[in-house]
């Protein structure tokens, strides 16, 4: 288990998910999310694919996408003592309805290196110390992740014309373009940590100096508060004067 993030999921998830069931409902119900998410993508590319055994696998695709979906829903509901609604928050199209046939090789690249990356996961998933019957829906699911890697992959090279160099560069191109989105969503958490931490100092370092002004303050009576307040605006304008 090289991979540092199986490492996580295998190791540590399980840990987490035990002591905060509220997290364990966020990630799976983010599970649901891209599942359906996926599908959508994929319908969207169907209507540009012309050879019709292709265009079936693509709809088999979107079909068993939807299923998993509902399966982490279902799964959420279960967990839950109130009742959940997954939405899908619509996101920016990666393929219009004019794409070149080089644009859909991409965007097909990008779907085959993410059914990949899934695929791995749900395997990690599947044999966690989680209860038996998360890791069952992470079985199920990943029993159809595999045969996706290997349709997608063939639709790769369909498009490109049965070049296999060419696909394996439109692949190679889409393994970068996720590990920098990956990169910039991390960062972007990250930036959003850092600034909870610089905020949380701030407060209490201003906290603890600000606090015998305030404890006077609270402790004092209606006229002493309001001779407070005048000579703190009398300070401000002998500041800013």
């Amino acid at each position: 288990m090289s991979n540092p993030r199986h490492w996580i999921i295998r190791g540590i998830t399980p840990w987490i998910w035990k002591l905060l069931p509220g997290r364990q409902l966020t990630a799976l119900q983010q599970f649901s999310i891209i599942e359906k998410d996926s599908g959508i993508q994929l319908l969207h590319g169907m209507p540009l694919i012309d050879e019709p055994k292709l265009k079936a696998h693509v709809f088999q695709h979107v079909l068993e996408e939807f299923h998993h979906g509902e399966m982490f829903e279902d799964l959420c509901q279960r967990l839950s003592d109130k009742h959940l609604y997954t939405k899908i928050k619509p996101r920016e199209r990666m393929l219009s309805s004019d794409a070149s046939r080089e644009e859909l090789a991409d965007f097909f690249s990008y779907v085959h290196v993410g059914e990949m990356a899934v695929n791995r996961d749900f395997v990690e998933y599947a044999k966690t110390s989680l209860p038996g019957h998360i890791r069952g829906v992470f079985r199920a699911a990943g029993l159809d992740e595999g045969r996706h890697e290997k349709d997608t992959g063939d639709i790769v090279l369909d498009i490109c014309g049965g070049n296999s160099s060419m696909r394996d560069k439109k692949v190679c191109a889409a393994w970068w373009t996720r590990r920098w989105r990956l990169y910039k969503q991390a960062m972007h958490e990250v930036g959003g940590l850092s600034l909870t931490i610089i905020l949380s100092l701030v407060y209490f370092v201003l906290g603890w100096i600000a606090a015998p002004t305030l404890r006077r303050r609270l402790n004092a009576k209606p006229e002493e508060q309001l001779e407070i307040f005048r000579e703190q605006v009398m300070a401000f304008e002998k500041e800013f004067d």
